[in-house]
């Protein structure tokens, strides 16, 4: 998985955007919402 982060230099938004929608899943599994 990619690391969570504001990192939009490394990731583009449009590649982000597919991967937030599997992360945020796992991301809510693994540990609470960070407002990062």
């Amino acid at each position: 998985a990619l690391p969570i982060s504001c990192n939009d230099e490394i990731v583009p938004r449009t590649q982000w955007a597919e991967t937030a929608v599997h992360a945020d899943d796992a991301i809510e599994i693994v540990r609470p919402v960070q407002g990062g």
